[in-house]
């Protein structure tokens, strides 16, 4: 979708184009590591595509901005192992 977002917003007076990774607060909250992996490596390549992109299109401003909260995952408490 960004990547279309850009062809279709690219000119020469410029634009603002806000893009979010929105499923990253259920993953969490749901406490689905597997999810937030996930959703951390999308918006990651997403990130990294914008960059490259904004190479190519001299004076673009790149802001990324991560979540207000910080990523709380709770893991299973392991067995203290006795010898």
């Amino acid at each position: 979708m960004t990547s279309k977002a850009l062809d279709l917003l690219d000119n020469d007076k410029g634009f603002f184009l806000m893009v979010e990774g929105s499923n990253i607060d259920v993953c969490e909250s749901e406490q689905d590591m597997k999810g937030t992996i996930e959703q951390m490596m999308a918006f990651d390549h997403t990130v990294d595509y914008v960059l490259n992109w904004a190479q190519q299109h001299q004076g673009t401003l790149v802001l990324v901005q991560p979540t207000t909260k910080r990523a709380v995952c709770k893991f299973p408490t392991m067995p203290r192992l006795t010898t």
